[in-house]
């Protein structure tokens, strides 16, 4: 059943990222060739569990080629809660319009290898924004509800359960700054 689909989390992971900088925010401007120096410091943590619930609280309805209005279709309100993660995590970030209440937001966090601009290698994880509709659904599709250690909601397991993972990973590979990655 759809309206169970579920992504299996452990309560209270916690990953943590630096606090906000604003020499680091300043650089959201910036051509994503420009490496900018940030301190390595512990902060603030990505709470992956309110993460997630709140990206799955955000209705972001595909109308699915319906002639369909209202406050619970497309994406844009995912694309702003992203944006402002974004800014709040210190992440460079743009963001691209693709039609109406439909952008694309990309986030990039460069390694310790060549730039791909500069040839070296690229790792790109990438997550659609937009849910099926919630007819049929048996339980509230906006209230994300946790549960014997799964979270239940609309998008839960397609695609903000995934989209949380990459958030978290990005956090990581951030902050640990492994080597040889690209």
């Amino acid at each position: 059943n759809m309206g169970e689909c579920f992504a299996p989390l452990r309560l209270g992971d916690r990953l943590p990222v630096p606090p906000v900088n604003p020499q680091v925010d300043s650089v959201a401007g910036r051509p994503f060739s420009a490496r900018p120096s940030r301190p390595k410091v512990l902060g603030m943590p990505l709470d992956l569990v309110p993460t997630l619930s709140d990206l799955i609280a955000i209705p972001s309805v595909n109308p699915m080629g319906r002639d369909v209005e209202g406050p619970e279709y497309l994406e844009y309100r995912v694309t702003d809660y992203l944006e402002k993660l974004f800014q709040n995590q210190g992440f460079r970030y743009k963001r691209y319009l693709v039609s109406p209440k439909r952008d694309n937001i990309l986030i990039r966090v460069d390694g310790d290898l060549p730039l791909p601009e500069q040839g070296g290698p690229l790792v790109l994880m990438d997550a659609h924004q937009d849910t099926v509709p919630v007819e049929g659904m048996t339980i509230d599709p906006w209230t994300p509800t946790v549960r014997d250690g799964r979270i239940y909601g609309r998008g839960s397991c397609d695609i903000k359960g995934g989209m949380t993972a990459m958030l978290g990973a990005m956090v990581r590979l951030r902050e640990e700054q492994p080597r040889n990655r690209p």
